[in-house]
């Protein structure tokens, strides 16, 4: 009867021997299943041509682009190494209705660790005998209760061997290590292979279940990719965003040069749009992959600004670049906030572009009237225009090695 004893001690209030340690963990833990998919009655159906699939930073995520509901908002945490990455999506009234979040990797290893009872032959071999996908699909969905318990119910016992019962504690220390402490309900979304780990949502609401809180984790290659979502309760347009989520998010590598077919999508967009809600989506979605171009976040900033009502859309890119680079990079004095170091570099560069333009224009007045004709003028002048650099095209450019 021990080893039964100790198993159920183990998954109800832990146990410390020699053999296994394994401190007392939430009912949850113990508890797998199959993805509870509908949360509210009733359907909500929506142009598809309102959303859009990005690839943002390691994912493939859809974002509303010219969603009459919501606003998307960027959100940027900039006190991790990389930067947790997302998006907040408020309704017209600036009421919080669903976000998503990038959150660490994590390395799939198998935990067996110190623990005596996982390297004993017998059950290690049992384990390694198991395909990753199982293990990874069992660490989701499978339930390692034994149900209706008892000590003095040997026919109970008999249907539990000793190798699955030491399978399912291996179970229980996968999750321990994957899992976040707050987690309240684990899933498993076996069309896309995706686990779910719902945790649970801070607030100070009476009603406890407004938000829903929900890691999505992605197995690619060994390692676990992580998207935290976050959506409003009984709202079935937000319902809508969740289950589009589920359906279309992918992991996807991100490299520098991802940014560039984004861009170019973006630079097709009627100037109407690139300054509005849409343009920022394209652009925001585009710097993710190269977040160490500071030129890039500084003339984002400064074109959003083009637009009437981008205010909400620029106050976290405003705070981001503070933090990371001292200044917010805002053309307009009013709103620029900067450090004195970045203030003497911007009043350098300023004093150093008015000489130039005091030396371009006094060689062009050198030459004016020399001229045998008034089409040796304009070629000239094209010539000049071209040797200084300048283009017309690069006037909306916000993308620069």
């Amino acid at each position: 009867m021990a080893p039964f004893h100790f198993y159920s001690m183990a998954i109800s209030e832990g146990v410390d021997s020699t053999y296994l340690k394994m401190p007392k963990l939430g009912k949850a833990f113990s508890k797998g299943g199959d993805y509870d998919w509908d949360r509210v009655e009733g359907v909500y159906a929506e142009e598809q041509d309102i959303w859009k699939k990005f690839h943002f930073f390691h994912f493939e995520v859809p974002l509303p682009v010219h969603h009459p509901y919501y606003l998307v908002v960027p959100d940027l945490k900039a006190n991790y190494e990389p930067p947790e990455m997302g998006v907040r999506m408020l309704d017209q009234s600036k009421d919080f209705r669903a976000s998503f979040h990038t959150k660490s990797d994590l390395d799939f290893v198998l935990a067996f660790e110190t623990h005596k009872i996982f390297n004993l032959p017998a059950f290690k071999n049992h384990i390694l005998k198991k395909k990753q996908k199982e293990i990874w699909k069992d660490i989701f969905q499978k339930d390692i209760n034994i149900k209706n318990f008892s000590l003095f119910d040997t026919g109970t016992l008999s249907t539990a061997p000793y190798k699955e019962l030491v399978y399912n504690l291996f179970i229980l220390n996968m999750r321990k290590k994957l899992f976040p402490k707050e987690t309240v309900k684990i899933s498993y979304f076996g069309s896309r292979s995706i686990g779910v780990v719902e945790i649970e949502e801070e607030t100070d609401s009476v009603v406890k279940d407004n938000f829903r809180s929900e890691y999505l984790y992605i197995l690619n290659k060994g390692i676990v990719h992580r998207i935290l979502l976050k959506t409003k309760s009984y709202d079935l347009i937000t319902e809508a965003l969740r289950k589009r989520f589920f359906v279309q998010v992918n992991y996807k590598v991100s490299m520098p040069e991802d940014s560039i077919p984004i861009y170019n999508e973006y630079k097709k967009l009627s100037y109407e749009k690139r300054i509005d809600q849409e343009g920022m989506v394209y652009l925001f979605a585009a710097w993710t992959h190269n977040l160490d171009n500071e030129s890039f976040l500084k003339e984002m900033i400064q074109f959003l600004e083009r637009g009437k009502e981008n205010i909400v859309h620029l106050q976290p890119l405003y705070e981001y670049a503070y933090r990371k680079y001292g200044s917010n990079y805002s053309k307009d004095s009013k709103t620029r906030k900067e450090t004195a170091q970045k203030r003497l570099e911007r009043k350098t560069a300023e004093e150093l572009e008015t000489e130039r333009n005091v030396e371009r224009k006094r060689n062009l007045d050198n030459v004016d009237g020399k001229f045998n004709s008034e089409e040796e003028k304009i070629k000239f002048f094209l010539q000049k225009a071209k040797d200084g650099g300048h283009n017309i095209d690069d006037d909306d450019s916000v993308l620069r090695e």
